[in-house]
């Protein structure tokens, strides 16, 4: 009878000890695991601070854009008022408004071809 206890004991020491080992395993597997989700997470934060400094520099780069295209447009309308009641631009812008190609302005106007190619895409039906 000792014998089959000491059997038994030795069995359930055994079974314990393997129970044991799988479980410190499974535990360093999960460690691992947890470890390698955390390296992960780490550098997702990394990635998401530099978006949120890209974020800010392109948006602060569109306001300047703006500020700029703003400061444009109305120099662009002061030189149009302005060029518009002087001859012959005022008469070149007017006429290419109504459909008038580069010729008739050289023509009509006197204009250089440059001048005028530059007002037919400043003021012409393809620049609206």
């Amino acid at each position: 009878m000792i014998e089959t206890a000491a059997i038994v004991f030795t069995l359930a020491l055994a079974f314990g000890l393997a129970a044991g080992a799988l479980l410190l395993r499974a535990r360093r597997a999960v460690l691992q695991r947890l470890h390698a989700a955390e390296q992960g997470r780490a550098q997702l934060e990394l990635q998401l601070t530099a978006f949120r400094g890209a974020i800010e520099a392109l948006a602060q780069a569109l306001a300047r854009a703006e500020e700029r295209h703003a400061l444009l447009a109305e120099r662009i309308d002061a030189v149009e008022s302005a060029g518009e009641g002087g001859q012959p631009y005022g008469d070149a812008i007017r006429l290419v408004r109504q459909g008038a190609a580069e010729t008739r302005l050289v023509d009509e106007l006197g204009l250089s071809p440059v001048e005028a190619q530059l007002i037919v895409r400043l003021h012409g039906a393809r620049a609206h």
